[in-house]
């Protein structure tokens, strides 16, 4: 019997932006101590307080497979999708692909996401503020994290139409 796919669940309104789970995820993907190796990342827009964790969702229908023209990406037998290397091209279609955001390349070329620490994702353990929950990938939360997506945009949108506040004289 399969094991039921799991994502991690995002939920901005507890995120402080600390960075924790940055760190432990370069730290412990890469050996180092550097945001651009991380699979995580998190949106900062501190003059409103806001600070959005951005992470793979393991889509069911994953646009970022879908795309890839050598299928270098594929399901492991937990759910997670993993960036087979050795295939790998670096085109970078699947970063466009992304809905979330979600993939980056390495300063060597590698494509990066969240393989989800092999079903234990190291991410969800530091997050004290539960900004990051590890959840059955069921049709509801697939949903909240849709909604969530809708909300990230709407905040980007409304953020953006802001005019930028200046310090009185």
């Amino acid at each position: 019997m399969e094991a039921q796919a799991r994502m991690v669940m995002v939920d901005p309104s507890n995120c402080t932006g600390c960075q924790l789970c940055v760190v432990v995820c370069s730290l412990k993907h890469e050996r180092q101590v550097n945001p651009l190796y991380s699979r995580i990342r998190v949106v900062r827009f501190e003059e409103k307080g806001a600070y959005i964790p951005i992470i793979c969702q393991q889509c069911r229908d994953a646009p970022c497979q879908a795309v890839c023209p050598v299928r270098a990406i594929e399901r492991d037998e937990a759910g997670a999708l993993i960036v087979n290397q050795e295939k790998c091209i670096g085109c970078k279609v699947c970063i466009v692909a992304c809905p979330f955001g979600a993939i980056s390349w390495t300063a060597d070329g590698r494509i990066i996401k969240c393989d989800l620490c092999g079903g234990e994702p190291l991410c969800v353990k530091v997050c004290t503020r539960e900004a990051l929950t590890y959840v059955p990938a069921t049709a509801a939360h697939l949903r909240t994290q849709v909604r969530a997506a809708e909300k990230f945009s709407e905040i980007l949108r409304r953020i953006s139409a802001q005019p930028p506040q200046r310090n009185a004289p």
